[in-house]
């Protein structure tokens, strides 16, 4: 399993997986390492066995960065969560991320790199920030049917550029609090949301986006509130 050369690594190993599915939630046990595929997301998947509570992909006070590269990750469960970072740094590069009520979730501080990847959410959010945890998001394409594609109440910091926001049909694509969001060469395109769709509650600077066939039931497209 992976699970076992994880118990068998030490801080700075790189784990190669081969094509398959893997049924099996994940603990990094504080080691920071590099969990990589060897064929892409396309081929290689790590379905987990969670309850509601549990996570599929749990990366906690890791010793040093970490990485996830080239998994398709998802849960059993009718309500799942799929990726925990919680006081660490981790990188998570060309990965598929199907969650049904939490995606990535990142507290404790954390350092969370998202690049060249798809995360989709059936019910909560894509991607949740507390704790003033750091996010770079870039080249990546986003959508949710659920409450938020991003969520973070409480201070986070954000740079997200070249990514997609493509029929999403939400609560909200971006609910900010605190910030500072930093907001590049973006396309929000085909979504349609009940509340106001980007809500940033703290300083902004959005620059090169592309807002094109939207539609929000109450409120904005964009309403930014300088803290």
């Amino acid at each position: 399993t992976i699970q076992m050369a994880i118990n068998a690594s030490f801080d700075g190993d790189v784990i190669l997986v081969a094509p398959g599915t893997y049924n099996e939630n994940l603990y990094f046990n504080s080691r920071g390492i590099t969990l990589r595929s060897s064929g892409g997301p396309s081929v290689t998947s790590i379905v987990g066995q969670s309850t509601e509570s549990e996570y599929v992909v749990n990366v906690e006070s890791l010793a040093g960065p970490g990485a996830i590269e080239g998994f398709d990750i998802g849960s059993t469960k009718a309500i799942g969560r799929t990726v925990l970072c919680d006081d660490s740094t981790l990188s998570v590069i060309n990965c598929r991320i199907l969650e049904e009520l939490r995606g990535l979730f990142a507290k404790g501080g954390s350092i969370l790199e998202i690049r060249d990847s798809h995360l989709s959410s059936t019910d909560g959010e894509c991607i949740y920030l507390q704790d003033s945890s750091v996010l770079t998001l870039s080249d990546s394409s986003l959508t949710s049917a659920g409450d938020n594609v991003l969520y973070a109440p409480s201070g986070s910091q954000i740079t997200i550029s070249g990514c997609s926001f493509e029929n999403s049909t939400c609560v909200r694509l971006l609910q900010l609090n605190g910030g500072p969001l930093v907001l590049l060469d973006s396309v929000f395109r085909g979504n349609t949301t009940g509340n106001n769709m980007l809500h940033i509650y703290c300083s902004a600077s959005i620059s090169g986006c592309t807002f094109e066939s939207n539609v929000t039931n109450a409120g904005y497209i964009c309403r930014v509130i300088d803290s």
